[in-house]
C-alpha cells in the first residue's frame, strides 16, 4: 500500500466510525416492507416462489424456491449510503445468491434530478442490470473498478452512486449472512466497547498520537500519482494544477461522541 492510500485510510477511518452512527438510524426506518410489496417475487429473485422476511437489523429477506433457500433480497440503501445529488437515498432492491452471486437489481425509487428531467429511465435501468449476474464474492472489486455497463453523460456521479452502493452492499450482505459460503455464520467476535467513565483531558498531540484524532495530509504531488497508479488514464490526463508540494487538503476527524476525545 503506497504512502497515499495510508493518508486516505488513517483520515477515513475516523469518518466511517461518525457515518455509522448516521447509518444506524437510517437502518430502523427501513422501507424494505414497503417495497417487497411493489414488485413480483421472479423480477428481483429469478426462480423463487416466495420470499421470507427475517427480523435481522437490517432487514433481509430470504427468497425460497417452495422449501429450498436460494438467498437472499435487501435493500441498498439499508445497508451503504446511496444518496446522490438529491442528497436522498436511490433505492434499489438487490437479490443475491448463497454463494455471492447478484441475482437481480431493481431501481424502486429516487429522487434525483438528472434522472427526472433528462436522463431516460430506461438507460438507469439498463445501467443496473449491467450489474446482475456478478458476484464481488468470487471476484473481489481492485481499486476504482470500472463499472460493467458504461456510464451516461450527463449522470456521472449519479451512476457512479448506483454502481458503487451496490458493490459494497453486496459484500456486507454476503458477508453478513455467509453467503459467500452457503454455511452458518461463524461465531461473533468478542465485542468491542467504549469506556464512558474515561473522562480525562489530553493534549493536541497525545490525541494524534494515540489515534484519538486522525489526520489525512494529501499534496497536489500524492492526488496526481494516487490518479497515475489508480489505472484511470482519464483522471492521470487531468492532473491537479500548482506545485506538487501545494497542499490539497488538511483534515482532521475524531469521534467527539467518546467523551475524554469530546471534552479535550
Amino acid at each position: 500500500m503506497g504512502v497515499t492510500q495510508h493518508f486516505l485510510l488513517a483520515g477515513l477511518r475516523a469518518l466511517a466510525l461518525m457515518l455509522a452512527f448516521f447509518m444506524a438510524g437510517a437502518q430502523a426506518n427501513s422501507d424494505l416492507s414497503k417495497f417487497l410489496t411493489e414488485v413480483q417475487v421472479a423480477d428481483i429473485f429469478p426462480g423463487a416462489t416466495h420470499l421470507t422476511e427475517t427480523a435481522s437489523t437490517p432487514p433481509v429477506a430470504e427468497a425460497w424456491a417452495d422449501k429450498k433457500l436460494l438467498g437472499y433480497v435487501y435493500l441498498n440503501s439499508d445497508f451503504v449510503n446511496s444518496a446522490g445529488y438529491s442528497s436522498k437515498p436511490i433505492h434499489i432492491l438487490i437479490g443475491l445468491a448463497l454463494d455471492g452471486e447478484i441475482k437481480g437489481a431493481k431501481l424502486v425509487k429516487h429522487d434525483e434530478p438528472i434522472v427526472l428531467i433528462g436522463i431516460p429511465i430506461a438507460r438507469v435501468n439498463h445501467f443496473i442490470d449491467g450489474y446482475i449476474g456478478l458476484n464481488f464474492i468470487k471476484n473481489p472489486p481492485v481499486g476504482r473498478m470500472a463499472p460493467p455497463v458504461d456510464i451516461i453523460s450527463g449522470a456521472t456521479v449519479t451512476l457512479m452512486v448506483i454502481g458503487d452502493s451496490i458493490t459494497r452492499s453486496s459484500l456486507l450482505v454476503a458477508r453478513a449472512t455467509s453467503a459467500a459460503s452457503g454455511q452458518a455464520a461463524a461465531a461473533p467476535k468478542a465485542k468491542i466497547s467504549i469506556d464512558t467513565s474515561q473522562t480525562d483531558i489530553q493534549d493536541w498531540d497525545h490525541l494524534l498520537n494515540n489515534g484519538s484524532v486522525s489526520r489525512m495530509l494529501l499534496t497536489n504531488g500524492d492526488v496526481n500519482q494516487a490518479f497515475k497508479e489508480s489505472g484511470n488514464l482519464a483522471a492521470a490526463e487531468h492532473p491537479e494544477p500548482g506545485d506538487p508540494d501545494d497542499t490539497f487538503i488538511d483534515l482532521y476527524t475524531a469521534q467527539v461522541s467518546i467523551p475524554s476525545i469530546g471534552r479535550s
